[in-house]
């Protein structure tokens, strides 16, 4: 992506409006104007959607910094995680539980989480960074987090804690 030195965003999952494609791409500007140095790696989606985002990422003047890759395979997702700094799931459906969600919070990675009725059940305080799942929400949680190397390993040991704990085999069985 010409991203070496840069923070990496990755998000994973269709890209609407619904699963916070906007919100992201619009945060990645709001982390941009902060003087961060983000780059948001998106995986999903088909060519129509990918061009639809592309195009707005370039009318916000920010098409370096936004990576729209296509689709990549569930079954192949923990490979990809590693490539990433920060983990995004922004999805502004309420109904939706993320699907990578507890793959996300095991990943070693800190995870930026869009604040929808019922999601504070599925996830502690301090163990990712729990938003509001709009532009300026998504976009100052990834300037900060890209500014504070500190917070980008404190956040996946607590994550890491609380699904082996949680949600792990042993406690589901």
């Amino acid at each position: 992506m010409g991203a070496e030195d840069q923070v990496i965003a990755l998000s994973w999952g269709p890209l609407s409006p619904e699963h916070g494609t906007d919100a992201l791409i619009e945060g990645v500007k709001v982390a941009a104007d902060a003087d961060t140095e983000v780059h948001a790696a998106i995986f999903g989606g088909d060519e129509t959607s990918i061009a639809r985002y592309e195009a707005k990422a370039q009318r916000l003047g920010i098409d370096q910094r936004v990576h729209l890759l296509g689709t990549w395979p569930a079954a192949r997702l923990a490979a990809l995680l590693t490539e990433a700094d920060i983990l995004v799931e922004p999805s502004t459906d309420a109904g939706l539980t993320p699907p990578a969600l507890f793959t996300f919070l095991a990943s070693g990675r800190p995870v930026v989480l869009a604040e929808r009725e019922g999601r504070d059940r599925l996830v502690a305080p301090g163990v990712c960074a729990l938003t509001p799942g709009d532009r300026l929400g998504i976009g100052h949680e990834l300037a900060e987090l890209a500014a504070d190397a500190e917070l980008r390993s404190r956040l996946p040991a607590s994550a890491g804690d609380f699904v082996a704990k949680h949600h792990g085999h042993t406690c589901l069985r």
